[in-house]
């Protein structure tokens, strides 16, 4: 059921109207609502990002509110939600921007459980990707957490949001303590200047969510959290999750260091470190894999049926002399030859299992 439309989405409309059409409220937070929209000359579903009208007269909100817009505007990547304008009209104040019809990363999670070692790993090398194009622009996001990654549902590429609280990594007021205490880097969480390793930290944090459906640090409180981030060294996945390499492990390990220079020193380099796991978990193409399920299933019927078929063939055949007879004994040989030796077993075994395979043994 939709929710009746607020005087602030009434009020909204009748500002965009004729460029813009309101359909429902997607996101609200404590400072601004989401709302889907339509941009009627391209014709393109948009999201539009709107500030509390209330906190629109609070010139150091409202100002942190437009920075935030034109600080992502300036990014244009991929894996980043583009920022396509930024509108002040009196005490309605919002930005349009990119929609991605699909869920958070948090979501997926939650509904799916933990994720795929091989999907985790390209969700988190393209938030790689998307963080080192922002770090390359001296801009840290300052924030990064499942909820602030979008899955996209038919893609499934991920997309980094909410650059709230970004700032430029020279920004005098860049030590402030803000963010999420969860995934925070031990220097954010003392309140000290931050760089594109702190981001990494968080990226780790999320990687680890990801693998194991826990966070490395739970307390009672928020400031608890902090000083475990602050004091004490993250858990290993490997109790936490089977199957999980060793390079994964010191990957991750390696991101959730407490000095940031024992981190990797870029979004790049922990990306291509991902790179190299990911070729190695690679899977077959869908089409092959489903070609190989079917194979192996008639297969272990065939072991039982081709060979009294082939008997009975090969009886008829020499009883009546029959055309039939022999096409039947041929292809009752054929598919035994094919599916027995033809196709590797290991593929099959593979396919039949669920578990990766290399496509040098297609």
């Amino acid at each position: 059921m939709e929710k009746p439309q607020t005087q602030q989405f009434i009020a909204l409309q009748a500002v965009i109207a004729g460029r813009f059409s309101l359909e429902r409220e997607i996101g609200r937070g404590g400072s601004a609502a989401v709302y889907l929209a339509r941009d009627v000359s391209l014709n393109r579903p948009v999201a539009i990002k709107l500030l509390n009208p209330d906190l629109a007269a609070d010139q150091a909100i409202r100002q942190h509110f437009l920075d935030e817009a034109r600080l992502a505007g300036l990014l244009s990547q991929p894996n980043i939600v583009p920022i396509h304008s930024v509108e002040e009209h009196g005490d309605i104040v919002f930005f349009v921007m990119g929609y991605v019809e699909g869920e958070t990363l948090r979501q997926w999670i939650a509904r799916t459980g933990m994720l795929d070692i091989g999907e985790a790993t390209r969700t988190l090398r393209e938030v790689a990707w998307a963080l080192g194009y922002a770090h390359a622009r001296g801009i840290t996001h300052r924030d990064v957490k499942p909820d602030n990654v979008m899955i996209e549902r038919d893609s499934g590429r991920a997309v980094v949001t909410d650059f709230g609280i970004a700032r430029y990594a020279d920004d005098p007021d860049g030590g402030e303590i803000v963010g999420t205490a969860d995934y925070m880097s031990p220097e954010q969480a003392a309140g000290q200047p931050v760089d594109a390793r702190s981001d990494i930290y968080s990226l780790g944090v999320t990687a680890f969510y990801a693998l194991t459906g826990q966070l490395p640090f739970c307390a009672a409180t928020d400031e608890l959290v902090l000083l475990l981030h602050e004091t004490q060294p993250a858990p290993s996945v490997v109790g936490l999750r089977a199957g999980v390499s060793g390079r994964l492990v010191e990957i991750i390990d390696r991101c959730l260091a407490k000095d940031p220079a024992d981190r990797f020193a870029t979004a790049e380099e922990f990306a291509a470190a991902l790179g190299d796991i990911a070729g190695a978990i690679r899977r077959a193409p869908a089409v092959i894999d489903d070609f190989l399920r079917l194979a192996q299933y008639t297969s272990r019927r065939l072991m039982v049926l081709a060979p009294l078929g082939g008997v009975l063939a090969y009886s008829f055949a020499n009883l009546s002399g029959s055309v039939i007879g022999n096409v039947l004994l041929y292809f009752f040989v054929s598919w035994i030859l094919v599916l027995e030796f033809l196709l590797p077993p290991a593929v099959l075994v593979a396919a039949a299992r669920n578990v990766p395979v290399s496509y040098t043994h297609l």
